[in-house]
């Protein structure tokens, strides 16, 4: 509890700085572990809810476009934050019908991962495994499907150095790679918790691909940075985000993360 404290304080200071006081980032990091908290109850009671359930506690004026770009024949690549209840949209739009395959890295508790994978299964969400992922999931998109990709996370492996919050952060490539690989658009999708047990499902536009994988991957972050600033207690600040640093660059986290 208290390593995760300090990195959720490092990465806050990261982030904002001077510009919010040290009451506020400790307010925001409670808030953080309290909105983790409420997400990890849903998700661990998340298999006792039914599709039309799922369908009518979720409120959305923009899912509808992943059928938009689904019908250009190139499937579509989305990409999503840890931010509220993450797992929440991808089961939301497979039970809409949409053909959702989602690259997830397994828990490190195998009976949780058990627990949610099969509820995963029960909402018609097809699982590819990060490790594994990379042909299943071009398949996918060839077939016209949704590739689904958590983009916030520190890449230790193969990452591009991308600014968020102005600081260089080793960043998965997927998005772009996939994109490049087979024409397909990228949106960014997101979710509210609302009051009652309700969600609130967010669908960007397509956001443009350059072709120049920084500049993209850049892109993407800004929106994700966006949705952060403006209600920072949704997003899991306990995630060392800016762990891997560029050659020569001294680490962030002394003391909690080498």
């Amino acid at each position: 509890i208290a390593s995760a404290r300090r990195t959720a304080l490092s990465n806050l200071d990261l982030a904002f700085g001077s510009a919010l006081g040290a009451r506020e980032k400790h307010r925001i990091a409670r808030a953080s572990f309290t909105e983790l908290a409420v997400t990890a109850v849903e998700l661990v009671n998340w298999h006792r809810v039914t599709g039309p359930e799922l369908i009518a506690l979720t409120d959305s004026d923009t899912i509808q476009g992943l059928g938009e770009s689904l019908a250009k024949g190139k499937g579509l690549v989305v990409c999503c934050a840890h931010y509220s209840n993450w797992e929440w949209i991808a089961g939301y739009a497979a039970m809409l019908g949409y053909p959702v395959n989602a690259v997830i890295r397994p828990l490190d508790n195998p009976l949780l991962e058990t627990h949610l994978a099969e509820a995963r299964i029960s909402k018609k969400v097809r699982i590819l495994a990060r490790k594994t992922s990379v042909r299943p999931a071009l398949e996918a998109l060839r077939r016209g499907e949704i590739v689904a990709l958590m983009a916030d996370q520190n890449a230790a492996v193969g990452g591009l150095f991308v600014p968020f919050f102005g600081i260089e952060a080793s960043t998965m490539r997927g998005p772009s790679y996939f994109a490049e690989a087979c024409g397909s658009p990228v949106r960014f999708i997101w979710e509210r918790r609302k009051a009652g047990g309700r969600h609130e499902v967010h669908l960007s536009e397509e956001i443009p691909q350059s072709g120049e994988e920084r500049a993209d991957l850049g892109a993407l972050h800004g929106r994700i940075e966006n949705l952060v600033r403006r209600d920072p207690a949704q997003w899991m600040w306990v995630h060392p985000r800016w762990r891997k640093r560029p050659p020569g660059e001294s680490g962030f986290y002394p003391g909690t993360w080498t």
